[in-house]
């Protein structure tokens, strides 16, 4: 299986990129922050820029944070201002913490990203203590705009996740080592985006899947999915209702 890809190349666009509506943002971090609150340190893998990290610490969760970019940790020290929160740079497939060290751990679309996520996840269930949690956020496209990566994905032969494309991939590994899942209450991000946002990605190629494809191959997706928002939506700049599920799966180890 292949190395975690790190997402130095994204810094300068990811914040800008992946960041959920105000609203949903709060819902997600409240969901969150409650199932964290009393467990103590909490570790998340893939904390990236702070996204998700810098508003739990604010929320009254001790994180640490672990990235494989040394960009993306450097922005995070940016973001924070006066917010206090340790990271260190690491591969979540071998985590540099001590068994049973931390309370409770979250990747946060994470794992697509991870070959080896399986392992990640052992991992993360070595250094939460025994009864603590684990939450994981899969990540999905929003609807409909999002399917537009399917048809960008049509045209250069598949899917090119590197790692788990469903959280169900994740639940099954859950199981395979033990671990029971459970289900936070979703959050619903809605909001409006023209179809040339998402076209525009492509063509700037602002996924880690799409870094190492040739210059065809993105000419070939921006005209797939031009052609796709033309016949849908009658012109890529046409304001489209868009819809995201934000659901967080919890794995609790065992005591």
């Amino acid at each position: 299986m292949g190395e975690s890809v790190p997402f130095d190349r994204a810094v300068e666009y990811y914040d800008r990129t992946r960041a959920l509506p105000g609203k949903a943002h709060r819902q997600v971090i409240d969901v969150v922050a409650t199932e964290l609150a009393g467990r103590g340190r909490v570790v998340e893998i893939g904390v990236g820029t702070g996204r998700i990290g810098l508003d739990l610490v604010r929320a009254g969760v001790p994180l640490v944070g672990l990235d494989l970019s040394h960009p993306m940790l450097r922005r995070l020290v940016e973001n924070a201002g006066d917010v206090v929160l340790p990271v260190v740079r690491g591969d979540a497939t071998s985590l540099p913490f001590p068994d049973g060290v931390a309370g409770a751990a979250v990747a946060s679309h994470v794992f697509h990203l991870v070959p080896e996520y399986p392992v990640a996840l052992a991992e993360l269930a070595r250094v939460v203590r025994p009864g603590g949690p684990v939450l994981v956020s899969r990540g999905s496209p929003p609807r409909p705009l999002g399917d537009l990566v399917a048809v960008a994905w049509d045209v250069i032969g598949g899917q090119q996740l590197p790692g788990a494309a469903t959280i169900e991939e994740v639940d099954a590994a859950a199981s395979d080592l033990g671990l029971p899942m459970r289900e936070l209450e979703p959050v619903v991000a809605r909001g409006r985006r023209r179809p040339k946002d998402v076209i525009g990605m492509a063509e700037r190629r602002q996924w880690g899947w799409s870094w190492e494809l040739t210059d065809e191959q993105v000419a070939a997706m921006v005209d797939a999915m031009t052609r796709e928002a033309v016949a849908r939506w009658g012109s890529v700049d046409e304001l489209v209702d868009d819809e995201q599920v934000v659901d967080w799966h919890v794995y609790d180890v065992p005591s």
